[in-house]
């Protein structure tokens, strides 16, 4: 799941979102049974799933407000094969599911926050990446310059 909120600048959170995700793009395209993996665009609402076998030829959409929870969602509704790793790349600043999603309760769920220097400036934005992330959900973060 990408947040593709405004708050994700293209130039720094949109890209360090797709870095990190290059090597699982690479890998999934020889090794799963997709062809890729299946990437949600997401910001206060989530897109349809693609599967994506090469980031170039990958479409950002969004840019409007933000709610993972929808995102995440998405992703644990997915069958066929179900989606047995979640993860979703966002800055935080976004409301979190309570509960794990029923849909798909034997997923692994990983947030992985992009933490650019400026919200380690000013600590008091980053208060939804800290504080709502539910416990179920496996954190990493990753520090951005700038």
């Amino acid at each position: 799941v990408l947040d593709t909120s405004g708050s994700m600048a293209v130039e720094k959170e949109l890209a360090q979102a797709l870095g990190e995700m290059e090597d699982l793009v690479d890998r999934a395209a020889h090794n799963s049974p997709l062809g890729g993996i299946r990437i949600i665009n997401c910001d206060a609402g989530a897109n349809i799933p693609v599967i994506v076998s090469d980031l170039n030829d990958f479409v950002i959409t969004g840019g409007g407000g933000t709610d993972m929870r929808i995102g995440i969602k998405a992703a644990s509704e997915l069958d066929d094969p179900p989606a047995g790793i979640i993860i979703t790349m966002t800055d935080g600043f976004t409301p979190w599911p309570k509960e794990i999603p029923e849909d798909n309760e034997d997923a692994f769920y990983i947030a992985l926050i992009i933490d650019t220097e400026n919200l380690r400036e000013n600590p008091r934005k980053r208060g939804w990446s800290t504080t709502g992330i539910p416990e179920w959900m496996t954190v990493i973060d990753v520090h951005t310059q700038g």
